[in-house]
């Protein structure tokens, strides 16, 4: 009975804690020139982004609606850059 209850409030506890789970993506660019005068960044947006909003759909494989969409909308404006 105790492996039980223990089994139990373990199976809990894992389920609990694997749905407070958050993603984030981060970019990294890394540029090698020699001298060290390359920009290495770590980049993260700040601004969150649909990205339904600039989504299309091919029905027969040729015909899209992607001049629909216009870039200029889908830039991010907020983001935070570290120095590598």
């Amino acid at each position: 009975m105790k492996k039980f209850l223990f089994f139990v409030a373990v199976t809990i506890i894992a389920s609990a804690t694997t749905m407070a789970q958050e993603y984030k993506v981060v970019t990294t660019v890394e540029s090698v020139v020699p001298m060290g005068l390359g920009r290495s960044r770590i980049i993260e947006t700040t601004d969150s982004l649909d990205v339904k909003n600039f989504t299309t759909e091919r029905t027969d494989g040729k015909k899209s609606k992607q001049k629909d969409v216009d870039r200029s909308d889908a830039k991010v404006d907020k983001f935070n850059e570290t120095k590598l």
